[in-house]
């Protein structure tokens, strides 16, 4: 039984309790010794002894045929858990008195109860249309609609009582869940702001509304809301650092800073400061939409008041290719004017154009500080000349920096790759092997061998030990499980094989060359319709694979 089906079942034993309940049908009986019998069996009822009490209902039917008798004995029915028997006296009383609101009521609360949810909703509407003014009726509808996932009629059962009857908690928190989650935040903050007009000082509902306003983009209102929580909370740490984030927003980055230094229990803000304050936004960039433009007015007001600094520049310029702008270029060439021969600038900047993918820029920016002792250096050249397809010489800055640090697992991985492309695969053991002497679980460096060493159809059994452990680490990692799959596949267990290569695609869809491998797997299986269509997904994601069209032009 459902939580709304045994708040129902709940109500109903509550309304029958009540003296309305028996007070209504003495009115309606005639009949003397039918009065006489409902009331000796409503004796009966108030003491709880509902089989006696039904006994003497019954005998009162005999005399007269009223509806508040039938009433009565289905109620009574009802505080046995007697449900279909209620229905069936329920109804009888409603031939007599079609449009009675209790009766109705009542017939509803049954239904529920038997879990004919269709019937219910259309008993209720019939109701609210005889009684369009009965609140509890209409919330019922709205909690039965919603149960139904019908949250657009809710919906408007909520509009009317709030509109028509005023504010009521509960009635605006499930109005409050419903336009949240079709996204129509004006109608939520309206909400809101009948639960303040409740409860006007209350911080929840205050917080609410700011982050409401942010949502739809009116961080003026939002700066509003958070500068009377800061008044009326003035401890209060989170908020003040809310409000320190819409300054920076609204381009008042030197009230921003005054701000976050009387947070910091400071006068003023330092330079390498209000730097880190940049930076932390900056690094938010990838994960909230916001932070862009927070960060971008940190940095301008930092770069005002320090135009001599590098690090200004730079920033901008980062964030002008984050947002796929064209000035990066020349915020980058004011950075280095600034930067004189600090190789912190140059590295940075170097990076910066290698992730936008301006490889030979990338490298101009290192040669002109290029020291063969600077790891970083080294290794920002390797990236860029494998990315140009100059394996040899990328593979000889690797080295180089490999050198400095001899330890570093991520380079260790990436010369694996790269001696593996080259197709020098002794140097491609070679590094994966030392990266699994000095980190002998990491999971990264375990599924990269494998994945070679089952591409090569070489030594499987130790690929299949080395990738157990890396989806042991990580179960939900795609290309793990990919990997997994495909060490099955060459071992020529096809049926493992599927299973772990459609888990990887469950997880990730989007690549064709596991599309591919499954396609390999039902050719193997000798089920080629579905290998057609796996090669035919695959050849969506990759157009330009000859390989793919090969192998779709083999089985046709």
């Amino acid at each position: 039984m459902n939580l709304l089906r045994y708040i129902f079942i709940i109500t109903v034993f509550t309304v029958l309790v009540t003296p309305y309940a028996f007070s209504q049908p003495e009115k309606d009986i005639r009949d003397p010794k039918a009065l006489d019998y409902f009331i000796e069996g409503k004796t009966y009822d108030i003491q709880s002894d509902f089989s006696t009490a039904i006994e003497f209902y019954l005998k009162a039917l005999n005399y007269e045929k009223s509806s508040g008798i039938y009433f009565a004995i289905s109620q009574a029915y009802t505080k046995l858990n007697r449900f279909n028997d209620a229905l069936t006296y329920i109804n009888q009383a409603l031939i007599i008195s079609p449009t009675e609101e209790d009766y109705l009521l009542h017939k509803g609360q049954l239904l529920l109860a038997l879990g004919n949810t269709n019937e219910v909703i259309a008993l209720y509407e019939r109701l609210i249309q005889i009684h369009p003014d009965n609140i509890q009726t209409l919330y019922n509808l709205g909690r039965i609609y919603e149960e139904q996932k019908m949250s657009s009629k809710a919906i408007l059962l909520y509009e009317k009582i709030i509109d028509e009857f005023g504010f009521d908690e509960e009635v605006l928190r499930r109005a409050y869940d419903i336009y949240f989650s079709f996204k129509e935040y004006d109608k939520c903050i309206e909400i809101i702001g009948y639960f303040l007009k409740l409860d006007p000082y209350n911080k929840d509902f205050r917080l609410r509304l700011g982050g409401l306003y942010q949502i739809t983009g009116d961080y003026t209102k939002s700066l509003e809301v958070y500068r009377e929580l800061f008044r009326l909370n003035p401890e209060d740490k989170s908020i003040q650092q809310e409000l320190v984030k819409l300054y920076f927003y609204e381009d008042n980055s030197e009230k921003g800073f005054k701000e976050f230094a009387r947070i910091t229990g400071k006068d003023t803000l330092t330079f390498e400061e209000k730097l880190q304050i940049g930076e932390i936004y900056y690094n938010l960039i990838a994960t909230e939409k916001e932070a862009v433009k927070v960060a971008k007015n940190i940095f301008k007001e930092i770069n005002i008041s320090y135009p001599e600094k590098w690090q200004p520049y730079f920033y901008l310029g980062a964030i002008d290719i984050s947002e796929n702008g064209t000035s990066y270029n020349e915020k980058f060439e004011q950075a280095l004017v600034y930067a004189d021969t600090s190789k912190e600038a140059y590295i940075q900047i170097a990076y910066s154009l290698f992730n936008k993918g301006d490889y030979e820029k990338s490298i101009s920016v290192i040669d002109k500080v290029y020291s063969i002792s600077d790891y970083r250096m080294n290794y920002i050249y390797g990236l860029c000349l494998q990315r140009t397809g100059n394996l040899e010489e990328s593979a000889d800055y690797y080295n180089r920096a490999l050198k400095i640090a001899p330890e570093d697992i991520s380079l260790l991985s990436t010369l694996g790759l790269l001696y593996n492309t080259m197709k020098k695969f002794d140097k491609s053991d070679e590094a994966y092997e030392k990266a699994l002497k000095i980190d002998p679980e990491n999971a990264l460096v375990l599924n990269n061998y494998a994945y070679n060493l089952s591409v090569r159809g070489e030594n499987l059994v130790k690929a299949l030990d080395m990738i157990r452990k890396a989806v042991q680490k990580d179960s939900k990692n795609a290309n793990f499980l990919d990997t997994m799959g495909w060490i099955y596949y060459m071992l020529g267990e096809y049926d493992l094989a599927e299973k772990y290569i459609l888990e990887s695609i469950a997880l990730n869809a989007s690549s064709a060359v596991v599309q591919e491998h499954l396609g390999d797997i039902y050719k193997a299986m000798k089920q080629t319709e579905k290998a057609k269509t796996q090669y035919k997904k695959a050849l969506e994601l990759n157009p330009s694979s000859e390989s793919i069209k090969q192998k779709l032009e083999n089985l046709n």
